[in-house]
C-alpha cells in the first residue's frame, strides 16, 4: 500500500513512504508474510527479491532418464529455492534439440534475457544443457559475466567451469 499522492499543488501529501514484503536475504529471511514499512521510500526503492531464469534442454522428448525435462526442472527450481531466487513461470526457458548447434531458439531467449538485465540469476541442471559447442558455451559465460548474471549449475561442475573460463 503506497501512501504517496501524486496529486500536484496545495493540499498534495507528501510521500511517507511504502509497505512491502521484504525481500528475502541469505543472511535472514523474512517470515513468511511479513509485511515491513519503508519509510520516505517510493515503490521503485523498495527491495525485491533477486529474479532468475532457468534454461531446460534435451536432446529427446522422452519423459523418461536423467536428462529429462522435468528431472532438469525439478532440480533447477530446488537450487534456486535454496537460494531464494525467484523464477517467473515464462522464465522457464525449455526446449527438445541438439546441444551441437548453438542456433537454438531457446538459447536465444536465454541471452536476451541477460542482454536485458532482466535476471541476475540462470539455473542450468549441468554444462552439457548449455550445449556442447564450447566455443559457444565460452560466449555465453561471457556473456553472463559481462552483464553481472551468476550462473548456477545444479550439479557441481565447479571444476569444470573454472578450467573452461580460465581457457
Amino acid at each position: 500500500m503506497d501512501t504517496h499522492d501524486t496529486r500536484a499543488g496545495p493540499g498534495a501529501k507528501e510521500s511517507r513512504g511504502s509497505f512491502a514484503r521484504q525481500a528475502p536475504t541469505p543472511d535472514q529471511p523474512p517470515a513468511k508474510d511479513s509485511i515491513f514499512f519503508y519509510p520516505n521510500a517510493s515503490r521503485g526503492d523498495l527491495p525485491t527479491a533477486p529474479t532468475g531464469a532457468a534454461y531446460l534442454r534435451s536432446a529427446t522428448s522422452g519423459p523418461e532418464g536423467l536428462d529429462s525435462l522435468e528431472i532438469q526442472r525439478k532440480a533447477v527450481l530446488a537450487v534456486s529455492d535454496s537460494l531464494g531466487v525467484t523464477i517467473p513461470l515464462e522464465q522457464i526457458i525449455s526446449e527438445v534439440g541438439s546441444g551441437i548447434s548453438p542456433d537454438r531458439p531457446g538459447l536465444h531467449a536465454l541471452w536476451d534475457l541477460v542482454e536485458s538485465e532482466a535476471v541476475q540469476h540462470i539455473f542450468v541442471r549441468d554444462i552439457a544443457r548449455l550445449g556442447r559447442d564450447i566455443p559457444g558455451v565460452l560466449r555465453f559465460f561471457s556473456h553472463c559475466e559481462d552483464h553481472a548474471v551468476t550462473l548456477h549449475f545444479a550439479e557441481d561442475y565447479s571444476l569444470v567451469v573454472h578450467f573452461l573460463a580460465a581457457g
